[in-house]
């Protein structure tokens, strides 16, 4: 059996700066990938594209993803080979 412990952090909610009308859109939420806004929440602004992520006041969680094998998957996973995934939140 094998297990294989990686450590990372994950950005649930994002604060994005509007590169046309510097309006700050707070709490755009994220769902395991980077999501920039559709469009900016300034009304007199159509910006559908032009954002910057402030690290600094979105928000992250630290998680531990933990595989649990059955034999050899370290790089591939062969037929026969039974893999399980947790994910914890610390």
């Amino acid at each position: 059996m094998i297990v294989i412990l990686t450590s990372e952090r994950l950005q649930v909610s994002g604060t994005f700066l509007c590169m046309d009308c510097q309006a700050v859109i707070k709490d755009v939420p994220q769902q395991f990938k980077y999501s920039p806004p559709t469009i900016c929440r300034n009304p007199a602004c159509n910006n559908r594209s032009r954002f910057h992520l402030d690290t600094h006041k979105s928000k992250f969680i630290d998680f531990q993803k933990v595989t649990v094998c059955e034999s050899m998957c370290v790089s591939v996973h062969t037929r026969g080979t039974h893999t399980h995934m947790v994910l914890m939140t610390v």
